[in-house]
């Protein structure tokens, strides 16, 4: 019996673009990335789309017709319906950006103080983009007028001021920019270190130290060259601060 089973077919079109979809909330999920990246997974898988597209590979059937007593629609394929008819756009984007590595979501519980900063290590060039050349990690369209649409965080004013100084510096590596990192309001705390995580807007930085630091914080500023700050694509307003010259 054994020796007759036999693999079940899968589309391999749709087999591709559900591993795409899969291989993407892996990413997502992954421990490294930011607490809001890892929940935005859980909400695009809730969506139904990835479960029912993996359905489609393997020629499963998405209704219950001929069955008694039960929905006409599985729970997934009802739910993929809903929201891909209003979102397809959207929901193609974040997908894939995803596959791509190029999320820019809200994000801010992971500008940590070196004391706490855990596993979620800020991106450098090991994995990462420096900011005088987003498109090593973001599409091509991220110095376009539609990249605080794209890639935005939700924050406007932040978003607008973070991709203005994006394209200013592009390009130029050795350009002057200020990084900003709310910490706790500790003494001990009185200078940025290499390896942490800091956001190129002072108003970004303040929502930080009020909504995760309970408003007792401070806020650290200093000038550094735009080759120092990486990005991995998960938000435009978190980058880690990563000196070249110690590197070099």
């Amino acid at each position: 019996m054994a020796d007759n089973l036999q693999a079940t077919p899968r589309n391999q079109l749709l087999g591709l673009l559900s591993d795409a979809m899969y291989g993407g909330l892996d990413w997502m999920k992954d421990p490294q990335r930011t607490q809001q990246m890892q929940g935005l997974a859980g909400l695009l898988e809730s969506t139904g789309i990835p479960k029912t597209t993996e359905r489609m590979a393997y020629g499963e059937p998405l209704t219950n017709i001929g069955r008694a007593n039960v929905p006409l629609l599985k729970p997934e394929t009802a739910e993929a319906l809903m929201n891909v008819a209003p979102f397809a756009p959207a929901v193609g984007r974040l997908a894939s950006r995803a596959v791509r590595a190029t999320e820019g979501m809200p994000v801010g519980m992971s500008i940590k103080d070196v004391s706490y900063r855990g596993s979620h290590s800020a991106p450098g060039p090991d994995f990462g983009a420096p900011l005088h050349d987003l498109s090593q990690m973001y599409p091509a369209d991220v110095y376009s007028e539609k990249a605080a649409q794209y890639y935005g965080s939700g924050n406007k004013k932040a978003d607008l001021e973070a991709f203005n100084l994006a394209k200013r510096v592009r390009g130029n590596p050795d350009a002057e920019v200020t990084m900003y990192r709310a910490v706790p309001k500790n003494t001990d705390i009185s200078a940025i270190n290499a390896g942490d995580w800091v956001t190129l807007s002072k108003d970004y930085a303040k929502t930080h130290g009020e909504s995760v630091l309970g408003n007792d914080y401070k806020i650290l500023s200093q000038k550094v060259k735009a080759k120092d700050l990486w990005t991995n694509a998960d938000s435009i307003q978190e980058f880690g601060y990563q000196p070249q010259g110690l590197l070099d």
